[in-house]
């Protein structure tokens, strides 16, 4: 299981000793991210709708996704929808390099 660190300040101590106490649990909600917008297909996902789907404030979803998408596991789409604001969000969508790795964290590679 690949262990992602969540966004810290590299040159602080503590910053970066916050997020190794914390990769774990950023490294399963990572998961949890990429396998929603899995499973969304090609209608994709935008961030208020993870946040909706997964009960994640934005504090917790963004980050996660930000990584899956640095690490392009996830694309915007180019899609836009609109948020309960009224305001048009991205519609992120899985990569074959995201599915890869789901697959591969399934069967235990």
């Amino acid at each position: 299981f690949t262990t992602f660190f969540p966004p810290h300040q590299r040159k602080s101590d503590t910053s970066r000793a916050s997020a190794q106490a914390t990769a774990p649990k950023f490294s399963a909600r990572m998961v949890s991210v990429l396998q929603a917008i899995y499973d969304r297909g090609h209608i994709g996902m935008t961030d208020e709708e993870g946040q909706g789907l997964l009960s994640l404030d934005g504090n917790s979803y963004r980050p996660a996704r930000v990584i899956l998408a640095h690490n392009g596991m996830i694309r915007d789409s180019e899609i836009r929808r609109k948020t309960k604001s009224n305001r048009n969000a991205a519609v992120w969508m899985i990569t074959d390099k995201g599915s890869r790795f789901l697959r591969e964290a399934s069967h235990g590679k």
